[in-house]
């Protein structure tokens, strides 16, 4: 029986090494010119289809934006890797990537994704979108893109700037700190962008994210941005308010099941006590007498504070 599985798993490990030179070969000759790069183009950049004649460096900022990313060596190479290095070889381990991203020379933020072991595939290169009008989603690192103008606040107006993307891959069950990590970027890019009044519009349904979700709820927003305004310990002014549920959502007790309180999930743009705009997430509950609900709303569970640009604190 052992003998069996032995056979079984040499098998696999064929089969994989072939799946994986296979990958390989179909990217050899885009692969070995744009090898640990990011590549932007104004349509899907398809898999096996590339024409290097239709990438970009320059994105006027409101217009579609794709990108695409060749690595060098494979997720799965890499959490190899990373094996060696914890002598883990048991364990699922995750792929930790650290995305650095730089506006006109300055570092402005950092984003991190992290993948568990067992879904990476042996692709050496994945593509995803940046920007498209009127949807308010992306993938990474379109949201890194984001979050970096984001963070700008009011430095963020009509000109030109240049977007620096230096990923960094390491082990994210190590402690490793960040700083010690950054040696040589797995893969990098160079963006110049054209902000203009007409393309910042657009832009703002991905720059504002949850300007077009949920529900709305004057009432109850208001409410929620004066309970917001009379914190204990005041965060700042509330400037706008976003409800994401359309239902009340109903808290129990867990053991006999008893109404507690009933909460929506919402987001508050504020203006900080340093003049600095900024969001936040919450749950606003009313609490139940047994009877009836609260007319006053607490917020709870709040979520950490993030950077909200000038551009999305008002409408």
């Amino acid at each position: 029986m052992k003998n069996k599985k032995l056979v079984l798993l040499l098998v696999m490990c064929f089969i994989q090494l072939i799946s994986h030179a296979q990958n390989r070969d179909s990217y050899t000759k885009v692969q070995k010119k744009y090898q640990n790069k990011i590549v932007f183009s104004n349509s899907k950049i398809v898999k096996n289809e590339e024409n290097p004649q239709e990438f970009v460096t320059t994105w006027n900022m409101g217009d579609v934006l794709y990108e695409r990313i060749y690595m060098e060596k494979t997720p799965m190479e890499y959490l190899e890797d990373f094996r060696k290095e914890t002598k883990l070889e048991n364990q699922i381990l995750k792929m930790r990537e650290v995305l650095v991203v730089k506006i006109n020379g300055k570092e402005v933020t950092t984003f991190d994704v992290n993948v568990e072991g067992k879904f990476i595939d042996f692709m050496v290169s994945r593509s995803g979108l940046v920007f498209k009008p009127e949807l308010n989603n992306a993938n990474n690192p379109g949201l890194a893109i984001e979050k970096a103008f984001r963070e700008l606040g009011d430095e963020l107006k009509p000109g030109n700037f240049k977007v620096e993307l230096q990923a960094y891959v390491m082990n994210a069950t190590s402690n490793e700190k960040l700083e010690s990590s950054r040696v040589v970027p797995t893969y990098s890019g160079t963006l110049n962008v054209n902000v203009t009044e007409e393309g910042l519009e657009k832009y703002k349904i991905l720059l504002c994210v949850g300007k077009k979700e949920g529900t709305t709820d004057v009432e109850l927003e208001s409410q929620i941005m004066s309970s917001f305004d009379n914190f204990k310990v005041k965060a700042g002014k509330s400037t706008k308010c976003h409800v994401y549920n359309s239902e009340w959502k109903i808290k129990k007790h867990e053991k006999t099941g008893r109404i507690l309180y009933r909460y929506k999930s919402c987001r508050v743009w504020y203006i900080d006590n340093e003049g600095k705009g900024k969001r936040r997430r919450f749950n606003a509950k009313q609490d139940y007498d047994g009877a009836n609900y609260s007319k006053t709303v607490i917020l709870i569970d709040g979520k950490a504070e993030e950077p909200a640009s000038i551009h999305c604190l008002y409408d």
